[in-house]
């Protein structure tokens, strides 16, 4: 055997000798999956936003709350029924109140054209929104824009008859928070009592 053939037989055997090193070890980031399922941040979160709940003191009225009043005039019965929302975090409030006005037998209404003046019942909805909310105590205080009347029914009365003179009138509203209990306060007709909508 010649003298290179036999040093290329032993490279060849000290090659086939040598054993393979392990690939170099790599970071591989965890997916945010993972991330999410192991991480204690949405503790953090509730915890922080506890804190801020506590902090600002309209957050303590936050939620739905639902109230309803009947008063019995002479001329006609009102019931009005009121959904009030607070939302505390970006400090805004808006109230869904629809009044029923149905008039007492004999009675006609004074103020619309005669063709409409027997209609009755007379459903009137007004949607108020504000976001000049300032707490005293255990009082929210809300300021109310004065609003168009949002839907009426019967659509027999024509928008033309009923807009002008059912629009919403702008106001101050002072709510006392008792526990469970919304208390609508200095109401001319005796306040009205919210509980938390469900």
């Amino acid at each position: 055997m010649n003298r290179p053939a036999a040093l290329f037989f032993a490279v060849v055997i000290l090659l086939a000798a040598t054993h393979r090193l392990p690939a170099p070890i790599q970071e591989i980031p965890e997916s945010p999956t993972l991330i999410q399922k192991h991480s204690p941040e949405p503790k953090l979160v509730r915890s922080r936003q506890a804190s801020d709940s506590s902090s600002d003191p309209v957050r303590r009225f936050d939620g739905a709350w639902s109230g309803s009043r009947t008063t019995n005039g002479a001329h006609h019965t009102d019931v009005v029924q009121n959904l009030l929302k607070i939302r505390g975090g970006d400090r805004t409030a808006s109230i869904t109140s629809t009044v029923t006005q149905t008039l007492v037998p004999g009675q006609v209404w004074g103020n619309v054209p005669e063709a409409y003046q027997t209609t009755s019942p007379i459903v009137l909805k007004y949607v108020y929104s504000s976001n000049d909310l300032r707490v005293d105590g255990s009082n929210l205080r809300i300021r109310w824009p004065a609003v168009p009347l949002a839907d009426w029914s019967p659509k027999t009365i024509p928008a033309a008859v009923i807009q002008p003179i059912a629009t919403g009138r702008a106001s101050m509203s002072v709510y006392t928070l008792h526990g469970n209990e919304l208390t609508r306060e200095f109401d001319s007709n005796g306040g009205v009592t919210y509980k938390r909508a469900k």
